[in-house]
């Protein structure tokens, strides 16, 4: 709402006040919500079908941390936002719908493929969580 006043907006518009929102995780830390379905709505499909599926988590303590829950507040205020353009809300259900449509036997296959590929990988560096999810693997499948 500052941003909105300080431009002479109206606070009251409530589209005007979210597009300039900005967002408060991620690599697109800072950006206003207009500038991120402008500059990359894929990111943002990704970033709201993820948090559309941690808000249908039936864990409850996934929100108990401070921090955790204002930044899922400011994923509910993007996907306001997004649902205000029936374009972008098309696109991320698009998404939800490719990424949820996988059966089991599917989702096992590549899961499969996911430590096949981590086991055979030799060029990880040591100490990173690529090394720790190779150790990981290795342990759990020898």
């Amino acid at each position: 709402m500052a941003r909105v006043a300080a431009a002479g907006g109206d606070k009251r518009n409530r589209q005007l006040v979210l597009s300039k929102s900005a967002l408060q995780f991620d690599q697109y830390r800072g950006k206003t919500f207009k500038w991120l379905l402008s500059n990359d709505v894929g990111y943002a499909a990704m970033v709201l079908t993820s948090h559309q599926q941690e808000r249908g988590d039936t864990c409850s303590n996934i929100y108990s941390n401070a921090v955790t829950s204002a930044v899922m507040g400011n994923k509910d205020a993007l996907l306001q936002y997004t649902d205000l353009f029936p374009d972008t809300v098309a696109v991320i259900r698009e998404r939800q719908a490719r990424e949820g449509s996988g059966t089991p036997a599917q989702e096992d296959k590549l899961l499969v493929s996911l430590i096949r590929w981590v086991r055979q990988k030799k060029d990880t560096h040591p100490g990173t969580k690529m090394e720790a999810l190779q150790i990981y693997i290795k342990r759990s499948t020898d």
